[in-house]
């Protein structure tokens, strides 16, 4: 049997981590060793230790009812290897590939190799004898240095197309084709800095870090943003690797128009208008979002938070007020960030 080891570096949510999750079950099923190394092991804990259930699941009408829970997985995750540092000079907003990984330790070499000197720890401590990488392109970049055979599995917009430079990202606008060409070659430059040093063959094209030598595109032709088909040569489509408690039929408003399914984020600057925009057409909308938008617009500066006897409380960043009575005195009063809080 083979040793495997799974690995999430970029990115946010729980999909990578899920993913990771389903295919970890299925190699341990058939007798193979398995290790992980995750971005965020305090979000993944609950899912990865089984104490994760889904609430779109739980019984119906029942208030507080969770869904039911998923098995924990035998193998503890470990924690990978990241870039905790601000790039500044960066632009607002990512043009390509490469200027995310510019911001994530590929600026320089020297950063860099110590990105890739903790991978090449974990890949000597464990052994493995393929790397699965769900968007960790140092994982991929450390499993070449070692000699050590890589896969990628992930969404299509974590896979770019290979044999190419990196596609724009950001279509709808001017973005210079220069500022794309600078920015990979700047990746390439770092990269293939660090892998002379271990004695290793350079990469061709940035796209490698984010593919490996076997890139399995776990998602469908429909979803590409690079509308790559069925059909094009290098590419395998496998589908979506759900988590076996996940899902719930969608519960479609009444009406004739167009259905539309919408994943948002609030944090997006755009998810407010799509809200508004879908209201007033009066679409077949189902959204899943983690809180809404119009709520979020009324929402006051984010509070800092703190600890204070045990306790998690935030301390909001409104001016204090005056107030005549003796405890306020003491104390002056502060509005309160959410109904629950108590600091």
């Amino acid at each position: 049997m083979a040793r495997f080891h799974l690995c999430w570096e970029l990115g946010g949510g729980l999909g990578h981590a899920g993913r990771l999750k389903v295919l970890a079950a299925a190699l341990l099923a058939r007798g193979h060793e398995v290790s992980v190394s995750l971005r965020d092991l305090a979000q993944a804990h609950g899912l990865f230790s089984g104490r994760f259930s889904d609430p779109l699941r739980a019984a119906p009408g029942v208030m507080g009812a969770r869904g039911p829970q998923m098995p924990a997985l035998r193998t503890p995750p470990l924690q990978a290897p990241v870039w905790l540092h601000r790039t500044e000079g960066m632009p607002p907003n990512h043009a390509s590939h490469a200027e995310i990984l510019l911001t994530a330790g590929y600026l320089q070499a020297e950063p860099l190799a110590g990105l890739v000197a903790g991978w090449r720890s974990i890949f000597s401590l464990l052994r493995p004898e393929v790397v699965v990488a769900d968007y960790a392109p140092t994982a991929i970049l450390a499993a070449r240095s070692m000699g050590l055979r890589s896969a990628s599995v992930g969404s299509a917009f974590s896979m770019p197309p290979p044999g190419r430079a990196l596609p724009c990202l950001r279509e709808w606008e001017n973005i210079a084709p220069q500022r794309l060409a600078d920015a990979e070659a700047r990746v390439l430059q770092a990269a293939n800095a660090v892998l002379a040093h271990h004695g290793a063959p350079p990469l061709s094209w940035a796209a490698d870090l984010l593919l490996g030598d076997a890139p399995l595109l776990t998602t469908w032709p429909e979803l590409d943003p690079f509308s790559r088909t069925a059909g094009a040569a290098g590419v395998e489509w496998y589908g979506p690797a759900f988590l076996p408690a996940g899902g719930a039929p969608p519960a479609w408003p009444p009406g004739n128009g167009p259905k539309v399914f919408a994943y948002l984020k609030p944090a997006m600057p755009t998810t407010r208008k799509c809200w508004l925009r879908w209201r007033s057409k009066a679409a077949g909308c189902f959204a899943t979002c983690r809180k809404s938008p119009a709520a979020r617009r009324r929402r006051s500066p984010r509070p800092a938070w703190r600890s204070r006897a045990g306790r998690l409380r935030c301390k909001p960043h409104w001016p204090r007020r005056s107030c005549a009575s003796p405890t306020a005195a003491r104390r002056p009063w502060r509005k309160p960030c959410w109904p629950g809080c108590r600091f």
